[in-house]
């Protein structure tokens, strides 16, 4: 039986006020930056307060996180895999590629357990509100992400698939349809494998149990290894993917935070080899 480990996903669950008190870019021209894919997570350089440093890109997260020892903190959030401690900090500028926000609300948590993972000094977590509302192009072929102003048409039209989106908490969710029912997935870049909700998985009946389990290492430090399930199909939008790989979790706390039903989250990377688009002012993602 093999063992693998994953960064369990744990953004999705964060109530934030974020103190974006001032947004600026340096043009409305396209900005391009390259990325590093290590261990199936996005990894960006990014400069905060004059110090450049690896930054885990994550569109299921709506919040900017530091690395850091957080003492006597009475601030906590709620997570998949449990309660971390946090505390707050205002960043003064915020810099990817020439695209940059000053004054912005930061989160201080340790990020030992992704670190770890990861192999590398990871300096924090920025979520993909950052961006908003710009287009945030991901192109995991060549390693390479675009934000622009708008997608043009000639260039919404090379792609097969085009699902809308909603924005809870600036995280995109999609529609997708398993057995001909209708569920919630958030859309994720800081996540190499998907995940499914529980109770959800257990109301399926084209579910393929196999013989790999993964380690969950999560900031929470409530470490479980968990059976690997394979679902027959799901669609999104006209797409159909078959036999991927899921990780089951309970979804209540989450949930109860988000306010929504979420049924469970789909890794972009896991989702096409070649390029993601993530239109957030109009709601739509293409693939």
């Amino acid at each position: 039986m093999l063992s693998q480990i994953h960064i369990l996903r744990f953004h999705l669950s964060l109530i934030l006020v974020l103190g974006l008190s001032s947004l600026v870019c340096a043009s409305n021209a396209s900005i391009s930056f390259p990325f590093e894919t290590i261990n199936g997570l996005t990894i960006i350089q990014a400069e905060v307060d004059g110090q450049t440093g690896s930054y885990l890109l994550d569109t299921g997260s709506d919040g900017i996180f530091l690395d850091g020892a957080v003492i006597n903190s009475d601030h906590s959030i709620v997570t998949l895999g449990g309660t971390s401690q946090i505390s707050t900090k205002t960043l003064q500028k915020l810099t990817v590629g020439t695209f940059y926000q000053e004054n912005i609300e930061a989160q201080i948590i340790s990020l030992e357990p992704i670190e770890d993972h990861l192999g590398i000094d990871l300096k924090g977590i920025i979520g993909g509100h950052f961006f908003l509302p710009k287009v945030l192009y991901i192109d995991f072929a060549k390693s390479r992400i675009t934000l622009s102003d708008r997608l043009q048409k000639s260039e919404r039209k090379q792609f097969e698939n085009k699902v809308n989106i909603e924005l809870v908490h600036d995280i995109p969710i999609a529609t997708v349809k398993i057995e001909n029912k209708t569920y919630q997935f958030a859309l994720d870049s800081g996540s190499s494998i998907h995940f499914i909700d529980t109770e959800t998985l257990h109301n399926l009946n084209m579910v393929i149990l196999t013989n790999d389990t993964a380690t969950m290492k999560c900031l929470a430090n409530t470490n479980k290894e968990i059976q690997k399930v394979q679902l027959e199909s799901f669609y999104i939008g006209n797409a159909c993917f078959s036999n991927q790989t899921y990780l089951h979790k309970d979804f209540e706390d989450v949930n109860a935070t988000l306010g929504i039903t979420l049924n469970g989250i789909l890794s972009l990377s896991q989702l096409s080899k070649d390029v993601v688009v993530v239109d957030y002012a109009h709601r739509k993602m293409y693939f």
